[in-house]
């Protein structure tokens, strides 16, 4: 009797790179829900834990830009905002996370520019 034919098995670094990004959702929705129960702190380490494995993850960089500027921690909320709209600079809330950032720190005219942006 023939065998019957396998689909070729991914290879173990496809895996590794689903695995990871697996992760990183994972960690970021473990943020949100801290963020969702008003621990901000707990949110902040989570989307740390998801950027620390992927830089780019502007989801991330996002929801961590927000739970600084919960904290009052308005320089770091802007640090995440400017990387994010550097990141997709065609993504609205990037621009919205920003402005909140630099309003949170004060930051007037720039708060308004950049949510004219």
């Amino acid at each position: 009797a023939a065998e019957a034919e396998k689909a070729p098995a991914s290879s173990s670094s496809e895996e590794d790179q689903e695995a990871m990004a697996q992760k990183v959702e994972d960690l970021r929705i473990k943020g949100n829900q801290a963020f969702g129960r008003k621990d901000f702190s707990a949110a902040v380490s989570s989307y740390s834990l998801a950027i620390r494995l992927d830089g780019k993850n502007h989801l991330a960089l996002s929801n961590r830009s927000a739970a600084f500027a919960a904290l009052g921690n308005f320089e770091k909320a802007l640090e995440d905002a400017q990387q994010v709209v550097k990141l997709v600079p065609t993504w609205a809330k990037g621009y919205s996370r920003l402005g909140a950032a630099l309003h949170g720190g004060g930051q007037w005219a720039e708060a308004a520019r950049s949510y004219k942006a």
